[in-house]
């Protein structure tokens, strides 16, 4: 059953305390040490309000992160490091329990367009309530930046998103499927 709760790990493969994040405070740029926020990619790092010090931290301290956790992703989300979510425009969504999906449509006129579907299986939407579900990804909603990191047994995908909102989705693999798409 998809559930729709604060995260906790369900179990103790790897050795960090429950709850516990996989990256150190000082590798998380200006957001808090929370699986329930953006954590480098923030909506003040993207709207400027950071200082140029903040702002020029977070793309490295991610890079450190992602380096740390890659072995934990192999097999189970690799694909999805190599998706570039910035600025896609959600298309569809949908949950068939236990399992979250969504397909937007990514790239630019310099590499061009093409759908990226995810699959999350084992899928627990952290953020948003089932109630803002529908609200929060509506029509016209873009993917902003994303961040992927590991909770407990699990791996979240945090996706920050234009106008409003945020989705955050803990997971046990994900499947990627990409196919060609004409600009919009």
């Amino acid at each position: 059953m998809l559930t729709w709760e604060s995260s906790t790990p369900r179990l103790a493969a790897f050795s960090q305390a429950p709850g516990e994040l996989w990256a150190r405070r000082e590798d998380v740029g200006v957001g808090p040490c929370d699986s329930r926020t953006v954590r480098w990619f923030t909506r003040e790092w993207t709207s400027g309000v950071l200082s140029e010090e903040e702002w020029e931290r977070a793309v490295p301290a991610y890079r450190r992160h992602v380096d740390r956790i890659r072995p934990l992703l192999v097999a189970r989300a690799d694909d999805l490091l190599d998706v570039n979510l910035h600025d896609g425009e959600v298309l569809d969504f949908s949950v068939a329990e236990p399992d979250f999906t969504w397909t937007l449509r990514i790239g630019d006129l310099q590499v061009g367009y093409e759908t990226a579907t995810l699959t999350y299986r084992g899928a627990r939407l952290l953020t948003p309530s089932p109630t803002d579900v529908d609200d929060v990804l509506s029509s016209g909603v873009e993917a902003l930046y994303d961040e992927v990191d590991v909770l407990g047994d699990e791996l979240v995908h945090r996706v920050l998103l234009w106008p409003i909102g945020e989705v955050h989705i803990a997971f046990d693999t994900v499947g990627v499927q990409r196919r060609s798409a004409p600009p919009p």
